[in-house]
């Protein structure tokens, strides 16, 4: 019996995991990696890739499993990307994985999906580590984005880039430990290492 059976059988929600990529053969396969380790049994990675030029797609194909869905059609950028990637996905909780992110460890989506189990929770978030983009386990800065209340959300604050992700309609995971690399003189990453969940929004 596979992983996915056996999580059918438990009635485990399947996760959805995007992926927007363009022309990102140095970090994709890192990405990638980094759902494929997540101890959940029942994932779906749908990678949807904008018409890469360079050695994105060779990556992909080299280092995808059977719970990758990749779709490669040239796109209007990460924004469709993202949402043409959404609309493919066939999951119960969905969540993002950028193309140069990676969860912190492998029981994020674990975490993320034992959180809908309360019934009142419709979205969940996570902080954010900024870390060194030649090496994931040095810190560089905390982002720590504290309690979600309807009245903060009002006031202009927001959950931290890239945690966040919502559908109507859907439940949604807001998918963990993300690097975020620079192209400036001060490479970094990001990693979403503690996950919060919250509430109804009003």
């Amino acid at each position: 019996m596979t992983d996915s059976t056996t999580a059918k059988a438990r009635s485990l929600p399947l996760v959805s995991v995007v992926t927007a990529v363009f022309n990102r053969e140095d970090t994709i396969a890192e990405a990638i990696q980094s759902v494929a380790a997540q101890d959940y049994a029942d994932v779906e990675h749908v990678i949807q890739d904008g018409g890469s030029r360079d050695g994105t797609l060779q990556v992909i194909d080299r280092v995808a499993g059977p719970a990758v869905s990749l779709q490669s059609t040239p796109d209007g950028g990460i924004y469709e990307g993202i949402n043409r990637g959404i609309a493919r996905t066939t999951g119960d909780i969905i969540g993002l994985m950028h193309s140069d992110d990676l969860f912190a460890d492998a029981g994020i989506v674990s975490a993320v999906a034992a959180a809908f189990d309360d019934s009142e929770i419709d979205g969940v978030y996570g902080d954010l580590d900024y870390v060194a983009a030649n090496d994931t386990g040095r810190i560089i800065r905390k982002w720590r984005s504290g309690v979600y209340t309807p009245d903060k959300l009002r006031r202009g604050w927001m959950p931290p880039h890239p945690t966040p992700r919502c559908i109507c309609g859907v439940r949604c995971l807001i998918a963990g430990a993300f690097m975020t690399r620079s192209s400036g003189s001060v490479p970094i990453t990001t990693r979403c290492c503690v996950i919060w969940s919250g509430g109804r929004s009003a």
